[in-house]
């Protein structure tokens, strides 16, 4: 899955979203030029935001799309709750674990006989999951301080 911001993408693809009847708009007055449209979600909509929502953390989501992974996280509190937050950076952790490790094995074998810049480049990547995988923990451990907090 990719994600373009640009109006022709996004134009088109909420196009589709409505017609297969996931979204609604209300034309709203903007006080400006031209009227803004508002969308929201029709039932059916949220189910499958829902769904999409409640797919387990793969290897693949780690390694290739981690920004897809943090969409999911930034949508979940909304659309299913703290506890479901929590879960997936929870199925998360571990998987970035092992692949920073990985990728800090590489680094370390493989990076004397690199060119300055590959081997730069890679320790720029090994430095971004280290932070995630950091930011991950950190996180898990703010939602399960948060859930003590609001348990009876």
């Amino acid at each position: 899955m990719s994600y373009s911001d640009s109006p022709g993408a996004i134009y088109p693809a909420l196009r589709r979203l409505a017609e297969q009847g996931l979204i609604v708009d209300k034309a709203s007055k903007a006080g400006g030029l031209r009227d803004r449209c508002v969308w929201r979600l029709t039932p059916a909509g949220l189910a499958i935001l829902r769904e999409w929502l409640s797919q387990p953390v793969t290897r693949p989501e780690i390694v290739r799309d981690v920004g897809l992974l943090l969409m999911r996280f930034s949508l979940m509190d909304s659309a299913i709750g703290p506890g479901g937050s929590l879960r997936l950076l929870k199925e998360a952790e571990p998987q970035l674990a092992e692949y920073t490790v990985t990728l800090k094995a590489f680094l370390r074998d493989n990076g004397p006989g690199m060119p300055m810049s590959g081997r730069l480049a890679l320790d720029f990547g090994v430095r971004s999951y280290e932070t995630l995988l950091q930011w991950t923990r950190d996180t898990i451990t703010a939602y399960s301080k948060s859930q003590k907090r609001t348990s009876p």
